[in-house]
């Protein structure tokens, strides 16, 4: 096993335990995150999909109403990718957007949402962002369900993690606007690491939020 640790340390990997080495001989099944392993944690918009009546520039904008803006530590990838490609492509002023409420993303419900009002206007609207699923359970158009799956069927396809974005300006009346797809590269080498997992007989599952 220190025969192991040495030639394990030539390759930068440090052994703090030396039974481990033993243990990994034996792995059938590698379990690996993929954000920033397996990928380069370099998220990019691609082209919306948009629903009857709305354009891209209505989807960013909801979607950065239903993100947090502030830069910092508080502020997710996600949220930054959308804010970011927002106002780099339309240039929107959010300070005439006064939030009133704004529920964070909850593993149980599986969205964000946030009312907001418009200081010019007076209009208090709300928005959401989340999975495509749920953001289409909560509209009353059946009519996209077909239409909306399949976006999200063709998009996760090709490797293409998808938000669903919609609006009220009612009570309990939302509005689908569309999905937007985020794209996460893969490492130049993540390729050539599971084609050598797989040559050595072990199965690599790839565990991820989306």
């Amino acid at each position: 096993m220190a025969v192991g640790a040495h030639a394990l340390a030539k390759k930068k990997a440090i052994v703090s335990r030396l039974s481990s080495i033993e243990e990994l001989a034996g792995m059938n099944i590698l379990c690996s995150d993929k954000t920033g392993t397996l990928t380069k944690n370099e998220l990019t918009i691609k082209q919306p999909r948009l629903c009857a009546g709305y354009t891209n520039e209505d989807i960013h904008l909801f979607a950065s109403l239903a993100s947090k803006r502030e830069e910092g530590a508080g502020q997710e990838a996600i949220d930054k990718c959308i804010v970011t490609s927002s106002i780099e492509k339309f240039g929107f002023d959010f300070s005439i957007y006064e939030e009133e409420d704004f529920i964070p993303f909850d593993p149980r419900i599986k969205r964000v949402e946030a009312t907001v009002r418009n200081t010019k206007t007076g209009e208090t609207f709300k928005c959401a962002k989340g999975a495509p699923q749920i953001v289409l359970a909560m509209t009353s158009d059946e009519s996209l369900y077909g239409e909306v799956s399949a976006w999200v069927e063709e998009l996760a396809s090709g490797g293409y993690r998808t938000l669903g974005v919609a609006k009220s300006t009612k009570p309990d009346e939302w509005d689908m606007i569309g999905l937007i797809p985020l794209y996460d590269p893969p490492r130049d080498d993540t390729a050539e690491t599971i084609q050598k997992a797989i040559h050595m007989q072990v199965k690599v599952k790839m565990i991820t939020g989306d």
